[in-house]
């Protein structure tokens, strides 16, 4: 993913003092345990005005406390590109809930999400550091 950003949007970045680096990545990997969801959920991050990258993924809380994404749908969108995206990855996971970041344009964002006609429920995600 950083090889592609730094191509694709001619914005190179050193991975050394990432958050989270690859080999951290694949060491936590998993694709061979069987998981029962206990929860399902769509969150997003959104973009402002499809100018930036709109994350939207999809997964589950298991077992443990852990967390299981299952779906990546991130890319450069418009809000109501989005807010589709979204909406759509909740009904095909089945979320009972899809998480919105607080600190961008939280009211938009659950406006575009909570539009007459969408089944989705919404829920502002808190900034609040864990």
């Amino acid at each position: 993913m950083r090889d592609w950003h730094a191509l694709s949007q001619g914005d190179p970045q050193p991975s050394e003092g990432a958050l989270v680096s690859r080999d951290l990545l694949r060491s936590i990997r998993d694709g061979i345990t069987v998981v029962e969801p206990q929860k399902i959920a769509v969150s997003i991050d959104p973009s402002g005005g499809g100018r930036d990258t709109a994350g939207v993924i999809g997964g589950f809380l298991g077992a443990g406390n852990r967390v299981w994404i299952t779906h990546d749908k991130t890319k450069a969108m418009s809000s109501a590109e989005w807010s589709r995206t979204a909406c759509l990855l909740a009904h095909e996971t089945n979320a009972g809930v899809i998480y919105v970041e607080w600190n961008f344009g939280r009211d938009m964002c659950t406006l575009a999400i909570g539009l007459p006609g969408r089944r989705s429920r919404t829920r502002a995600a808190s900034p609040r550091a864990s």
